[in-house]
């Protein structure tokens, strides 16, 4: 049992990346302020550049222990918000990953 337990494991181990974050990042291209802060909930912090340009930021952290190391995961993510329209998005941190698409991404998801 252990060993399909690490056979599980070694093949979902990748699935979620940084390129299925960005996928899901530009989906929110060119989608309006509005819809995202339903969707994501009240930024963590905001700055208003000017009447036309502000940026929305959105932090997530937890913290997991495996094997008795404690481990600190952070995720920021900022929008760039130009006439109430997502324009563009950055990120930083170590756990900015999502699942991928397809048969992998679904397992990903499920576990």
């Amino acid at each position: 049992m252990k060993k399909l337990y690490l056979l599980l494991f070694l093949l979902l181990s990748g699935c979620a990346t940084s390129e299925g974050y960005n996928r899901i990042l530009n989906t929110w291209l060119d989608s309006d302020k509005q819809n995202l802060i339903e969707t994501w909930g009240v930024p963590t912090s905001t700055y208003k550049l000017n009447d036309h340009i502000e940026y929305l930021s959105y932090l997530r952290t937890s913290i997991s222990s495996i094997n008795g190391n404690i481990y600190n995961w952070k995720c920021e993510t900022t929008f760039t918000i130009e006439d109430n329209k997502i324009t563009s998005w950055k990120y930083n941190g170590n756990s900015c990953e999502a699942c991928n698409e397809g048969f992998w991404g679904t397992l990903c998801e499920i576990f």
